[in-house]
């Protein structure tokens, strides 16, 4: 995906913002359970059967759903939000979303399990500047990156979820309300319209820098508590760009490329594109993609 740049006009519209910030549960030693599934040893002749390796419990919000508006009529600097046009009516039913993206230490406990492939190495790989957090020390409660659609929905299949669809992601960020920030409105006399913490982000510039690199990093999960959504979904926006379940289609013909998967949402500040706060921007990639600017988070359907 080229690079783009873009001069995004503040919004002069106040706005309030959320101050939720919910915690992820941390991961038990990987000692109280092998991926092989095979016995230990507790006492002299006794063998217990060592425990199934579970998924990390993961806070979520429940969202009710309904019809709502999605894409968007306005402006579009440099055509960076043409194919957010244009605006249309969408359902979603009941569902539940995880409050943070999926953490390097979650996903390890599905690569132990058995269940999930390693992240690719965005600086062998990739050749890539900047590192991804699955290869650096000290990054468990960091958005898992690095991965490709394949990797995201595998994991979130083996955690008895899925990946959010596109409709439903929009829904999480924008709501009923049409907001054109997850926050809301423009945050007045802030640069770019958002709050300073969401804003580090945008600048590379929060404490999760790379030491070794000086290179802009993500941030740990649910730091940006200013940039939640009024029902308390964080990083929609300022970490990573997060894979959906949708094909990518266009808005305005309605036809679908299933070669293609939709992304939304995030920047760590490598790329430094602004307009990737805003709840419409859409991106479409290539499923085996995989950059230090994209990780996931899952959903599930609220089912009676």
């Amino acid at each position: 995906m080229s690079k783009r740049r873009l001069i995004l006009a503040m919004f002069a519209v106040a706005g309030g913002c959320s101050n939720n910030n919910p915690t992820i549960e941390p991961l038990p030693p990987a000692t109280t359970a092998t991926a092989s599934g095979r016995g230990r040893t507790t006492a002299p002749g006794v063998t217990t059967a060592a425990a199934p390796i579970a998924p990390v419990e993961v806070r979520m919000v429940l969202l009710k759903g309904g019809t709502f508006t999605m894409g968007h009529d306005g402006i579009s600097p440099n055509g960076e939000l043409d194919d957010a046009r244009p605006s249309h009516w969408a359902t979603v039913p009941p569902f539940r979303i995880d409050i943070t993206e999926v953490t390097v230490d979650a996903y390890r406990r599905c690569l132990e399990a058995g269940a999930c492939s390693v992240p690719v190495d965005a600086k062998v790989d990739l050749g890539e500047p900047v590192p991804c957090n699955w290869t650096e020390p000290n990054r468990g409660n960091y958005p898992i990156n690095c991965v490709t659609w394949q990797q995201a929905d595998g994991y979130c299949r083996w955690a008895g979820k899925q990946l959010p669809t596109e409709e439903m992601w929009e829904f999480a960020a924008r709501g009923k309300a049409a907001r054109d920030f997850p926050w809301g409105p423009a945050v007045p006399n802030q640069r770019w319209g958002v709050p300073p913490d969401v804003l580090e982000r945008l600048r590379g510039s929060c404490q999760g820098q790379f030491k070794s690199t000086a290179d802009p990093s993500t941030c740990p999960v649910g730091s940006a508590p200013k940039g939640a959504t009024p029902e308390g979904v964080l990083d929609l926006a300022g970490n990573v760009g997060e894979w959906t379940a949708s094909d990518y289609c266009e808005y305005a013909t309605k036809t679908c490329n299933a070669a293609k998967k939709v992304a939304r949402g995030g920047d760590n500040g490598w790329s430094r594109l602004p307009f990737r706060t805003l709840t419409v921007f859409r991106a479409d990639l290539d499923p085996t993609y995989a950059s230090p600017i994209f990780g996931f988070r899952c959903a599930k359907l609220d089912k009676p």
